[in-house]
């Protein structure tokens, strides 16, 4: 069998071919994310949600408090409106006495 010889320019141009193996090389990026790169980013939301969950349940108990407050007074007000009209009772003012006074 013979030999082929061939000079290092032409093995380079045969190996690179018009930038074939590079743009091979370039073509072959990463896919998907690593394992360190997901356990960071993972640790990251946690740290962030464990610094602004207090504070978001501290506001929502907040409103719920001032919700219960606010429907407990229509209803007392709402009561004490109907005993008026029902029953003609309700709390007076009794001029000079601020007494509260049932009225018949």
């Amino acid at each position: 069998m013979a030999e082929i010889k061939y000079t290092k320019t032409q093995l380079q141009s045969q190996f690179w071919g018009e930038g074939a193996f590079l743009a091979n090389l370039l073509s072959k990026k990463k896919k998907a994310f690593t394992l360190a790169e997901t356990l960071i980013a993972l640790v990251i939301i946690g740290v962030v949600s464990a610094l602004t969950l207090p504070t978001l349940l501290t506001k929502i108990n907040d409103t719920v408090t001032k919700n219960k407050i606010a429907v407990f007074e229509r209803k007392l007000s709402k009561g004490t409106d109907l005993l008026n009209i029902e029953y003609g009772i309700g709390p007076y003012y009794n001029g000079a006495n601020p007494s509260y006074v049932m009225v018949s």
